[in-house]
C-alpha cells in the first residue's frame, strides 16, 4: 500500500479467489466470531467498501470488498509465516486507514490477539503495554513510531518482528533476534491458503487486549473475546439498524473500542466506511457526506463552535436570523423530545427558517447525517439540545472498554435527552444499593490480562461493577448521576488516572497539596497549594516578599511551579499532562470539609468550593 493508504498491490487475483473459500456461512442474522463479519463483507461484494480521501486530489479513493478480503488473507498468512499462531499477541500503532482493519481481521483469521495502542503514547508507555502483553509482532504506521519502538526494543525480549506501514527510505537495524520489515515486505510472505487459517478456537477466544488506565495509573489489559465484540455489534445493529445505503465516518482512533465496534457494525451491515480524523473532519464531511458517525463530546463541542464562529463572522442580520432559527428549532425540539406544545406560530416559522438557515448549517456536515452518536465521556445536555434545535439527532450512549463497550444508548426514534438510553438487547443493568451501576451480559469482558485479583474485584457473580452511579427510570432509561471511581474522562474520551499525577506533583518540595481536574473537560488542569515554608525561603532570596496571596499571583512563582510540573510529567502523553493550573493561598483542611479524618481528599467538596476558579481556568 502506498504511503497515503490508498493503493493496493495489483497482482492479487489468486488471493481474491481464495477469499471466496474456507469461511463457513454463519446462520442468517447471527454471527459468532469477528471472522463472520468477513463473510458479510464477501456477500455484500461492494466495489466501494472502504473509502479514503486522496491527499493529492481531495477525491475519495475506494477499496473494494475483494481487494480488502484478499489483503486480510495475505496479512494472516504472513503473520503465520513469521511465527504468529492462535493466541499470540500482535501489537499495532496506527491511525485510521484501511491497513488498521486489514491487520485486525488478519489477526482474527489466524486466531491471534490484536493489541492496539494510541499513537500518542510515549515509547515507555508502549513498552509497558507490548511487554505486558508479550507481543511477538508489532506493526507501526510511520518512521516516528518505528524510532520510538526501536529505541526501547531492548526491553521487549519477546518482540521478534517489527513492521512499518509507511517506511522511511532506510530501515534501521534492530537488536539481535528481531527483524524489521516494511509492511509490504511482510505481506509478501503471505502465501498461505484460507483453509490453513483456522480462526479462533471458539467465540470465547480472546480477540483483542485493550489497555486502559487503572485507578493506580498502571494500564490494565482488558481482554475482549469474539463473543463480547460480536454480541455488541449485533445488539447495536438490532437497536438502530444500518443499511447498505449508509456511509459511516471513522473519526475516533480505532484503538478506542467505541469506534472499533461502530466500524464493525458498519461493515457487518454492508455499508460503506470512510476514514477521517478530528483534524480532517471539516473537509471530510463535505467530501464523504456521511450518514452516521460516532464521536466523543469534545468533537461535537468543536463542531458547534466552528458553526457559531462562522455565524459570528457574518453581519448583524445573519446573527439575528441564526438566533431566531435556533429559538424556533429549540421549541420544536422541546416539543418532540419533551412533550411540550410547539405552538402555531412556531409551526409556521420553522419551515421557513429550515429552508433559509437550518439546512445550510447541516450542510457543514455534508447534509446527509441522519444520526450522530456520542459516548466515551459525559455529554452536556445543553449541547444535546443545541443539536436537536439544528435538526440533528445526537444520541448519547454509555459504556466501558470492559463492556465492549456499549451498555446502553438512545435510539434515533426514541432519544431521551439527558439520559444515556436503554440497555442493549441481551444486556442487563442493575442498580446496587449504593447506586452503583452493575452490568451483566455477553458483552462483559473475559477479564484483565494477568490480573486475576482485579478481575475478581471488578466482576462479581457475573456482574461488572462499573464504578458509576446511576438510576433507571420507569421506562428503562439509564441516567448517570455521579462517578464512583476516580478516573477522569476528558471530553475527548481519554481516561486519566488523577492519583499518579497528584503523587508525582507532590514530590516537588514546593508543592504541598494538589487536586487534578479534567472530568468532562478538554484538558487536564490542577489546583495547587504551595509548600509555603519552602516557597517563602525561595521567594525571600529573590526579594519577592512573603505574603501568600501575592506569591500565588507572582509571575516568578508561576514560572517556578510550571517548571516543577513539567519535570514531573516528561514521560506522559500529551492528553495526560497538566496544561493549566492555579495556586491556592489556603490549604485543604478537614475543618473546611476538604479532607476525611484519614486525610483523603474529598474531590466533590473541593470542586464545589472552587467552581468559579475552575471555570476561569477552562474559559481561557
Amino acid at each position: 500500500m502506498s504511503h497515503h493508504g490508498v493503493g493496493f498491490c495489483e497482482d492479487l487475483d489468486h488471493a481474491v479467489e481464495r477469499a471466496d473459500s474456507g469461511w463457513p456461512e454463519p446462520p442468517p442474522g447471527h454471527m459468532k466470531t469477528l471472522c463472520d463479519i468477513l463473510v458479510r463483507i464477501r456477500r455484500a461484494a461492494r466495489e466501494d467498501l472502504l473509502c479514503v480521501r486522496s491527499p493529492d486530489t481531495g477525491e475519495l479513493v475506494s477499496v473494494s470488498a475483494a481487494q480488502f478480503l484478499a489483503r486480510v488473507d495475505r496479512c494472516a498468512a504472513a503473520l503465520a509465516r513469521v511465527g504468529v499462531g492462535r493466541g499470540d499477541r500482535v501489537g499495532l500503532i496506527c491511525r485510521n486507514r484501511p491497513e488498521w482493519h486489514i491487520i485486525d481481521f488478519g489477526c482474527q483469521r489466524l486466531g491471534a490477539v490484536l493489541v492496539p495502542l494510541f499513537p500518542t503514547l510515549t515509547g515507555r508507555q508502549a513498552t509497558y503495554c507490548f511487554g505486558d502483553s508479550g507481543s511477538k509482532v508489532v506493526i507501526v504506521e510511520g518512521g516516528d513510531q518505528l524510532d520510538k519502538l526501536v529505541s526501547v526494543s531492548g526491553a521487549l525480549p519477546e518482540l521478534a518482528v517489527l513492521a512499518v506501514i509507511d517506511p522511511p527510505e532506510r530501515l534501521p537495524v534492530g537488536p539481535a533476534g528481531m527483524r524489521i520489515f516494511s509492511f509490504d515486505e511482510l505481506l509478501a510472505q503471505g502465501d498461505g491458503t484460507p483453509a490453513e487459517l483456522a480462526g479462533p478456537e471458539s467465540p470465547d477466544a480472546v480477540a483483542t487486549i485493550i489497555y486502559t488506565s487503572g485507578t493506580t495509573g498502571s494500564p490494565k489489559g482488558v481482554m475482549l473475546t469474539h463473543r463480547n465484540l460480536i454480541s455488541n455489534t449485533e445488539a447495536l445493529q438490532r437497536f438502530d439498524p444500518l443499511s447498505p445505503a449508509d456511509i459511516g465516518l471513522s473519526v475516533l482512533p480505532l484503538c478506542h473500542v467505541y469506534q472499533r465496534t461502530a466500524d464493525y457494525v458498519c461493515l457487518a451491515a454492508g455499508a460503506r466506511l470512510a476514514y477521517s480524523g478530528p483534524e480532517k473532519l471539516s473537509i471530510d464531511f463535505k467530501v464523504v457526506r456521511p450518514t452516521v458517525m460516532v464521536g466523543v463530546p469534545r468533537l461535537y463541542q468543536k463542531l458547534r463552535a466552528a458553526i457559531e464562529a462562522q455565524v459570528a463572522r457574518g453581519g448583524a442580520f445573519d446573527r439575528r436570523v441564526y438566533g431566531l432559527a435556533l429559538r424556533v428549532g429549540m421549541k420544536r425540539a422541546r416539543s418532540r423530545h419533551g412533550g411540550t406544545s410547539e405552538g402555531l406560530l412556531n409551526k409556521l416559522l420553522h419551515p421557513v427558517l429550515e429552508f433559509v438557515v437550518l439546512r445550510k448549517i447541516r450542510a457543514a456536515a455534508g447534509g446527509r447525517i441522519r444520526a450522530f452518536a456520542a459516548g466515551g465521556a459525559a455529554l452536556d445536555a445543553s449541547l444535546n439540545w443545541w443539536y436537536a434545535a439544528i435538526g440533528w439527532e445526537l444520541a448519547q450512549g454509555y459504556g466501558l472498554t470492559e463492556s465492549s463497550p456499549v451498555i446502553s444508548t438512545n435510539r434515533i426514534a426514541d432519544n431521551r435527552i439527558g439520559s444515556v438510553g436503554q440497555p442493549l438487547p441481551g444486556v442487563e443493568v442493575r442498580i446496587e444499593v449504593d447506586g452503583e451501576i452493575l452490568v451483566r451480559g455477553p458483552n462483559v469482558m473475559k477479564g484483565y490480562w494477568h490480573r486475576r485479583q482485579e478481575t475478581e474485584e471488578t466482576i462479581v457473580d457475573g456482574w461488572l461493577r462499573t464504578g458509576d452511579i446511576g438510576k433507571l427510570d420507569a421506562d428503562g432509561f439509564l441516567w448517570i448521576t455521579d462517578r464512583k471511581k476516580a478516573i477522569l474522562v476528558t471530553s475527548t474520551g481519554k481516561n486519566v488516572a488523577p492519583a499518579p499525577l497528584e503523587n508525582a506533583l507532590q514530590q516537588s518540595p514546593y508543592i504541598q497539596q494538589v487536586i487534578v481536574l479534567g472530568d468532562g473537560r478538554r484538558f487536564i488542569a490542577a489546583l495547587i497549594v504551595p509548600s509555603f515554608d519552602q516557597l517563602e525561603r525561595w521567594a525571600g532570596e529573590r526579594g519577592l516578599g512573603t505574603d501568600h496571596a501575592d506569591l500565588c499571583k507572582a509571575s516568578e512563582v508561576m514560572a517556578l511551579m510550571q517548571s516543577e510540573i513539567d519535570g514531573s510529567q516528561a514521560e506522559l502523553a500529551r492528553y495526560q499532562k497538566v496544561r493549566a493550573f492555579r495556586l491556592l493561598e489556603r490549604p485543604f483542611t478537614e475543618e473546611q470539609g476538604h479532607l476525611t479524618p484519614t486525610m483523603k481528599l474529598i474531590r466533590r467538596a473541593v470542586l464545589a468550593q472552587y467552581a468559579d476558579l475552575i471555570e476561569e481556568i477552562y474559559a481561557e
